[in-house]
Formats: C-alpha cells, structure tokens, sequence
C-alpha cells in the first residue's frame, strides 16, 4: 500500500463533486476512485453541506455596500438637521444680541440674565453643544455666567445699590443729591 499524497480540494470542487452524487446519479465508489477520496471525507462534506443548506433559502443580508449607504443617508440627514437648527440658533442670537445690547456691563437686569440663561440651555441641549461654546460667543466671561446661572429667577437683592434704579429714581435708590435714607439731619 502506497501512502498518497493528501489532496486539498476548495469549496468549490467539493460542491462539484458532491453535486455529480446527488444530481448526476454518479455512484459514490466511482467518484472516490476518481478524486481519490474516503467515503468519510465525501460523507463528512455532505453533512457540512446540509448543515448549512439552510442558508441558501434564506433572503441575502444587506451587503456591506448598502449598509454603508444607510449611514452615509443618516449621517447627511443629521448633518442637514444640524445645519437647519445653526441657521435658527444664528438667527435668534442676532435677534437677541440686539434685544440685550450690551451684556459685559458690571451690572444686567435680572430679566435679561435670565433669558441669557435660559438661551444658553435650550441650544446647548437642543445642539449638544458644551455651553461653554455660547457662553464664549456671547461674549461674557464664564464665571459671570454661571454666577447669573446660579441667581436665576431672584431678583436683584434689597440692600444693594441697584443702578438702574439709581438712573431712574425708582424705589429705594436714589438720584444725584438726595439721601439714601431718607432726609439727612
């Protein structure tokens, strides 16, 4: 008995030749004799085969092409949305800054600081931007930011000096010449 070299045959062949048994009627010990195969090894693709027979009547799984397609679509969707919620941001910062005027005073009314807070936060959630972003757009230090953050809704305390109530004479300022307290003795 003469040891034979082993022969390695691709997916290809192996389908072939089993398809020569099952299709063509071929009996089996011919088509051994001619590929110089074991029974076993034939019997051993044929078990491979049916065992994965299966996926031939399954419908085709997207092909990495059309699922990189997919996400290219999502992604310009997201990019397209982005765009169109910048241009609204851009556009209400414009109409704000000109309704707010000049926010690097020492002093803002307490309205307006809060609206600043209240832009700050809808865009920085709404674009998933870092606040920090705004803040630095809207030209005002962040430390003074995070101050009006944390004085949002009170109003100017009593007891201090309010200076727009010191330009207008409102109540409880007081104007060029006249006491704080009242009549001076």
């Amino acid at each position: 008995m003469t040891k034979s070299k082993k022969k390695f045959h691709t997916p290809e062949e192996k389908v072939a030749i089993l398809k020569k048994h099952f299709v063509e009627g071929v009996p089996l010990s011919d088509i051994c004799d001619r590929y110089g195969l074991h029974p076993s090894v034939f019997y051993r693709w044929q078990k491979a085969l049916f065992e994965i027979g299966h996926l031939a009547f399954q419908p085709s799984k997207d092909s990495g092409t059309s699922k990189l397609e997919k996400k290219v679509s999502k992604l310009e969707q997201k990019l397209t949305q982005k765009n169109e919620v910048l241009s609204e941001l851009m556009e209400e910062h414009i109409r704000l800054k000109k309704n707010w005027g000049e926010l690097r005073a020492t002093w803002v009314p307490h309205d307006r600081r809060d609206s600043v807070v209240d832009f700050v936060h809808y865009w920085s959630d709404g674009t998933e931007m870092p606040a920090g972003r705004f803040i630095r757009r809207l030209g005002i230090a962040s430390s003074k930011f995070y101050d009006w953050r944390r004085r949002y809704g009170k109003v100017n305390e009593r007891g201090r000096l309010d200076p727009w109530r010191l330009l207008t004479g409102a109540e409880g300022g007081c104007r060029a010449g006249k006491s704080i307290g009242g009549s001076y003795p």
